[in-house]
C-alpha cells in the first residue's frame, strides 16, 4: 500500500480510508499496521460470524472508532463498491472481475488474497480504469518468504525478514512495488504483465547455496518421465 501510495505520490497511509474484504488472520495483521500508521478509517467485512467477533473483541477500545467490522452474506460482495483510497481483497480469489471492477471506487487496489483477478482480460479491465494494481503475488509475498526462511531458523527482529518491510533492499516489498507499477506505466502495460517479467528475470538468477539446483530437478523429472506418470 505504501509503494502505491508513493507511486502516485499520494502521501502516507495517514489518514487515508480502507476497505477490506476479509477478517482472516492475514486481515488482523493489516488492520493493526494500519490503525498504527494513522489511516482515518477502515471498514471490513466477512462472511464468518466468528471472525467478526474475533476481530471485534481483539481492537475492542483500541481503533478510536476507525474500525468497522461488519457480517455479511457469502455471496455478498457490495464491499468492492465501496468509496476509499485503498481497497484490500484479503478473502476469496476472483474478486476482481467484469462485474466488480467497474463498480470499484478505490485509486489502488492492494490485498492479500490469492488469485485475485477472475481472467487475464480483467487485469486490462483495471488498466482502462486507471485503477493502481499491486499484483497479488507481490502484496502477500511473504507467506512464501516465511515458509522459504523457516531452515534458516528465526532471530529476534530477524533482518532477513525485516529488510522485505523497508525501503533500503533493492527487493523490498516497497520498491518492488514502485518498479513494477513503474514499468508497467512506461511501458503502457499492466502491472500483471510488468510483475512477471520482472519476476521471470529473477527466478534465472542462480542461488547463492544451490545454483541450478532447479534445474537439476527438472532434469530428472523429465528423465523420470513424471510428466506421463497417470494422474
Amino acid at each position: 500500500m505504501e509503494g502505491a501510495l508513493d507511486f502516485l505520490q499520494h502521501g502516507t497511509l495517514a489518514g487515508k480510508s480502507i476497505v477490506i474484504q476479509g477478517a482472516g488472520n492475514v486481515a488482523t495483521v493489516i488492520v493493526e499496521e494500519l490503525l498504527n500508521k494513522g489511516v482515518s478509517s477502515i471498514y471490513v467485512t466477512d462472511c464468518h460470524q466468528n471472525r467478526v467477533d474475533d476481530m471485534k473483541h481483539l481492537f475492542h477500545g483500541k481503533h478510536d472508532g476507525r474500525l468497522t467490522i461488519k457480517k455479511v452474506d457469502i455471496d455478498d460482495v457490495s464491499v468492492m463498491s465501496m468509496p476509499c483510497d485503498i481497497l484490500s481483497p484479503c478473502a476469496l480469489g476472483n474478486v476482481l472481475n467484469k462485474e466488480t471492477i467497474p463498480t470499484i471506487q478505490a485509486e489502488i487496489v492492494c490485498g492479500a488474497a490469492n488469485n485475485q483477478l477472475g481472467s487475464p482480460e480483467d487485469n486490462e479491465l483495471l488498466k482502462e480504469r486507471g485503477i493502481t494494481y499491486v499484483v497479488d503475488y507481490l502484496a502477500n509475498r511473504m507467506g512464501i518468504v516465511n515458509c522459504a526462511n523457516e531452515t534458516y531458523g528465526r532471530l529476534p527482529n530477524d533482518p532477513a525478514i525485516e529488510r522485505h518491510f523497508g525501503s533500503e533492499w533493492e527487493n523490498s516489498i516497497i520498491k518492488m512495488t514502485k518498479k513494477i507499477l513503474e514499468k508497467a506505466r512506461d511501458e503502457n502495460i499492466t502491472p500483471v504483465q510488468a510483475a512477471d517479467v520482472i519476476a521471470d528475470k529473477l527466478s534465472r538468477e542462480l542461488h547463492p547455496i544451490w545454483p541450478n539446483r532447479s534445474q537439476q530437478i527438472i532434469d530428472a523429472l523429465v528423465e523420470g518421465e513424471w510428466h506421463n506418470q497417470p494422474v
